[in-house]
């Protein structure tokens, strides 16, 4: 699939609503589109993890501007972000 408009994705390692292999999936088919992985990461919520993902996402919503290349963030040691699951249990 061919985009007007870059996609940037952003995936945990350990999101349990959305597995990294489905987010790595949706990349392959959003030809064009940019994957920033949180190593580490937990939970369905990747912004607000302190990592370099945040800035990603913050330039991306900013400006428009994918990075240059995929790019793998390491969670904050000690830090586990945990957001909502689609169930509404996490």
């Amino acid at each position: 699939m061919n985009n007007e408009v870059g996609a940037l994705i952003l995936q945990n390692e350990w999101d349990p609503g959305t597995p990294l292999a489905g987010g790595q999936g949706m990349h392959r088919a959003l030809r064009g589109s940019r994957m920033v992985t949180v190593a580490g990461g937990e939970g369905h919520i990747v912004y607000g993890s302190n990592s370099c993902a945040d800035k990603s996402l913050t330039v991306y919503l900013t400006t428009g501007s994918l990075p240059t290349k995929d790019l793998t963030c390491h969670a904050p040691h000690g830090v586990i972000v945990r957001g909502t699951v689609p169930d509404g249990s996490g």
